[in-house]
């Protein structure tokens, strides 16, 4: 019997120690999302953060009179081209990402309470009724100083019987002496066995105690068993979830920072439009001021030329037929500058603003036109 509760014992123990391992095991997994759902909620607030202080300048930053000109719906601020509803639901997207998330671990760590608690109770019923094998030794020890006394008793009694016929024929008289100590000896053999018996008794019915719950345990363990694997399938379907909500949160993480990126981006795009209409305006007014210059030069040789020819018909004209050379008559070519293409859509923007130790602030020219200029002939 010691030896069957004691394999029915190593039984339970292996199932117990494996169930152990699976609560240190949920333990460990239940840290693990934790932390993960730290850094989904880390990354959530740097994502909001971030597009928040991208759009902050954006509010501040007033819109060029001259744009604002150009705009049916009258905007203020840069803002107002921002689509902030597509902004307000990326933000809710990422939030209810991080809120699925977290349900998913907080599902998780129930169930993990959940197996923990039950796992917990059957190994303090199994702490209750173990028996190690140094138990068992002693059962067997105990049997065996039994069977060595018993043994010894009966070695005594087959004494027993050859003193007594001594001292009934009164052979020897110092047998009385013998018999005495034959008695002594077998009360002695008999307290031990008795002794024996006694915890042989008791630890048996510890082992029958402890049979009749391990076999319980059985039975709890192969309940448990059924709940574990269907909680464990439940686990399972939650890591899928949780997979889905973290890759919905981190496509919605990637495109606030790339809103956050371009907001950026527009805000120093926008200060490069209004640098780069200055610019045209200057470089429009540069070449025109060359225009001019060439245009003044070209009527100064075209009324030299003019001249020249009115000087040699006054001088030669009259004494040359007229059909020798008609051509000679004719007037000069006269060239014109005039611009190629027009833009008159490019608007005037406000000038930027200077401090007062710098020089004069730069010429803005008048005109809105942006021009390439073309050399054309004339001929008068």
């Amino acid at each position: 019997m010691f030896a069957q509760v004691y394999s029915l014992s190593r039984l339970v123990n292996h199932q117990v120690r494996s169930l152990c391992t699976l609560s240190e095991w949920l333990s460990i997994r239940d840290g693990v999302l934790k932390t993960h759902v730290l850094n989904m909620e880390a990354l959530l607030a740097t994502s909001l953060s971030g597009i928040d202080s991208a759009l902050v300048p954006l509010k501040e930053k007033v819109l060029d009179r001259s744009l604002k000109a150009t705009c049916s719906r009258n905007p203020e601020t840069l803002f107002d081209f921002v689509d902030s509803d597509h902004v307000n639901e990326l933000k809710q997207k990422a939030q209810d990402s991080c809120q699925a998330i977290k349900a998913s671990t907080n599902s998780s760590q129930i169930e993990k309470e959940f197996m923990n608690s039950k796992i917990c109770v059957l190994s303090q019923k199994y702490k209750e009724c173990h028996i190690d094998e140094s138990a068992i030794s002693l059962a067997r020890e105990k049997i065996t100083t039994q069977a060595t006394e018993l043994s010894i008793l009966k070695d005594l009694f087959i004494s027993l019987a050859t003193i007594y016929d001594q001292v009934t024929n009164l052979v020897i008289a110092s047998s009385s002496k013998g018999f005495m100590e034959l008695l002594e000896a077998m009360t002695t053999s008999e307290s031990k066995i008795e002794l024996a018996a006694s915890e042989v008794d008791s630890l048996q019915i510890k082992a029958d105690d402890a049979f009749k719950k391990f076999v319980d345990i059985l039975s709890m363990l192969e309940e448990m068993n059924m709940e574990i694997q269907i909680k464990l399938k439940v686990l399972d379907d939650l890591d899928i979830q949780l997979k889905i909500h973290t890759d919905n949160a981190q496509q919605n993480f990637e495109c606030l920072n790339q809103l956050e990126f371009s907001y950026k981006e527009y805000l120093k795009s926008y200060l490069a439009l209004i640098e780069e209409i200055r610019r045209r305006h200057n470089e429009h007014a540069r070449h025109q001021a060359i225009a001019d210059h060439c245009s003044e030069k070209l009527n100064a040789l075209f009324s030299v030329e003019v001249q020249l020819r009115k000087l040699f018909e006054e001088k030669h004209g009259g004494f040359l037929p007229s059909t020798i050379c008609p051509a000679i008559t004719e007037e000069p070519t006269h060239y014109l500058i005039l611009p190629k293409t027009f833009t008159t859509n490019l608007p005037m923007v406000e000038a930027p603003v200077v401090v007062a130790t710098s020089q004069q602030p730069p010429t803005t020219p008048n005109t809105t036109q942006t021009q390439t200029p073309q050399i054309t002939a004339e001929t008068s």
